[in-house]
């Protein structure tokens, strides 16, 4: 459990990292740079989320064995891979747009996916609502790019 929190904690910082990158490479577009923001503030709630969840780490909080480490993992190495690669090359607007849609589009499924495997209904319920708001972002993100690109 310790092992799967941390990877997730780690994920949510490496995508609060790539967006305050992002904002300030886009920082003479205001309504972007300030979306960003907010995407930087959100990923740096959910930081603090897990970091309390280790905290008060139960046990037996899993009502199941389909937690998937390795998928955590992958996901991981993906997020720390994208710190990497946005610091070497500038993306245009559109492919930072599109790339984001489809980082939280995964977060999203592996947050539902994960939330149904816990007893613990607090451990549950930040699982549920970290998905929320990955569901929130993509719509957020997908609706910007369909203002300024057109349809994704």
């Amino acid at each position: 459990m310790r092992k799967f929190l941390a990877c997730c904690e780690e994920i949510e910082q490496a995508m609060a990292d790539v967006y305050k990158y992002w904002q300030k490479t886009y920082s003479d577009d205001q309504e972007f740079s300030a979306l960003l923001g907010v995407l930087v503030d959100d990923e740096q709630a959910h930081v603090s989320q897990i970091k309390l969840a280790r905290r008060l780490q139960v046990n037996d909080v899993f009502s199941g064995s389909k937690i998937d480490n390795q998928a955590i993992e992958a996901l991981l190495a993906r997020a720390r891979k994208l710190l990497v690669d946005v610091k070497k090359v500038t993306l245009s607007k559109e492919k930072v747009l599109r790339t984001a849609i489809k980082m939280e589009e995964t977060f999203n499924q592996v947050h539902v996916a994960n939330a149904v495997e816990f007893s613990d209904p607090s451990i549950k319920a930040m699982f549920t609502s970290l998905a929320r708001d990955d569901a929130k972002h993509v719509t957020t993100l997908r609706d910007y790019f369909e203002q300024v690109f057109g349809k994704v």
